[in-house]
């Protein structure tokens, strides 16, 4: 048995105004993001971010996109592997730029945090969390014109409580209470319940509280469940307190210098 092989020459990506070239990077700093030979530049020329958090988180998200639209050079001398970052701004040629939507549609109010951080279950916490987050998202998209990207500036707060760390150490374990065993004992069996039937059952004990087990996941599984989809993107306090070059949001909202850069996977 014999078995050929051929050699299929790795193609050249195509970006705009039909510049061609294998690294992505390269690809974009050189000719900006592929546009259709009937078009004059990238479509679109603008990308509404809508911002949740606190006041103060909003204040350094805000930091944030501004970065973004600025230039930082690279600081190694191999600017094949390490490129010029070339900043999203109409003056770039990625020729698209930021802009922050202003509402109060993302405010989370101290008493919203309050009421999550209450919870003294990690699961509990957790889904409290997801579910305030959640219900902001809604509220953007009930807008007539819902801003085409998400930012959630997570307040340290939440993030502590609710998020991978010593707080909810072990909260990706399941764990169950007696009257949830005995319920989901009872189902096994077969056994049928009330509201089965579509019947409310009121002077008994409180459900229980709804779980989460991870606050990245929960909140993805809620907003996919959404019919008007959005992306979403999480930004954390210590990433954006380091943002490189020029200076990074601190926590009052001015600028600090920024020498590096941590990313959220």
């Amino acid at each position: 048995m014999t078995l050929e092989a051929e050699y299929l020459a790795e193609p050249d990506l195509v970006f705009g105004n039909q510049g061609e070239e294998k690294d992505p990077r390269l690809g974009m700093s050189k000719f900006g993001p592929y546009y259709s030979p009937g078009e004059n530049a990238p479509s679109p020329a603008r990308i509404r971010i809508g911002l949740i958090g606190t006041g103060e988180t909003i204040g350094w998200g805000e930091k944030v996109i501004a970065r973004l639209g600025e230039p930082v050079a690279s600081a190694h001398t191999n600017k094949w592997l390490y490129p010029d970052y070339e900043g999203f701004s109409l003056k770039s040629q990625v020729r698209c730029e930021f802009s922050v939507v202003d509402t109060p549609d993302g405010l989370i109010l101290p008493q919203e945090t309050k009421e999550v951080l209450s919870f003294a279950h990690a699961n509990h916490r957790i889904a409290a969390a997801s579910n305030l987050l959640t219900s902001k998202v809604e509220r953007f998209l009930l807008e007539d014109s819902p801003p085409e990207v998400l930012l959630i500036a997570l307040p340290p707060d939440i993030e502590e409580f609710c998020g991978i760390g010593d707080r909810t150490r072990g909260a990706k374990r399941p764990s169950f209470t007696e009257q949830e065993k005995l319920l989901a004992e009872f189902r096994k069996s077969g056994q049928r319940f009330l509201e089965d039937w579509g019947l409310e059952v009121t002077g008994g004990p409180e459900p229980p509280h709804e779980k989460d087990y991870d606050l990245r996941n929960a909140l993805k599984g809620k907003v996919m469940r959404m019919k008007q989809a959005v992306p979403v993107q999480i930004l954390r306090a210590e990433p954006a307190h380091n943002v490189p070059g020029r200076g990074a949001a601190s926590r009052d909202g001015s600028l600090t210098p920024g020498t590096r850069s941590q990313s959220e996977p």
